[in-house]
């Protein structure tokens, strides 16, 4: 099982995290308001995580899996 090059701990799994843009319409409905889910939009910027120290372990998909099936060193 890899190490977190940052803390040492053993991991099986990363936290991936991603920005995404979500597109509303927003209207009033009589006096409320109203929001009516259009669509989402994923960022560029992924990053994946230590889950006990959340420091970024990968800046890819590759990466990712590379570290967690252990052929890889320290991420920048």
């Amino acid at each position: 099982m890899p190490r977190c090059p940052h803390c040492g701990a053993e991991i099986s799994y990363l936290y991936h995290y991603c920005k995404e843009y979500t597109k509303y319409m927003f209207e009033l409905d009589g006096e409320e308001p109203s929001y009516v889910y259009l669509d989402t939009d994923y960022a560029e910027a992924e990053e994946w995580t230590c889950p006990h120290c959340e420091k970024v372990i990968a800046t890819t998909e590759e990466e990712a899996i590379k570290f967690l099936k252990g052929s890889a060193e320290k991420s920048p």
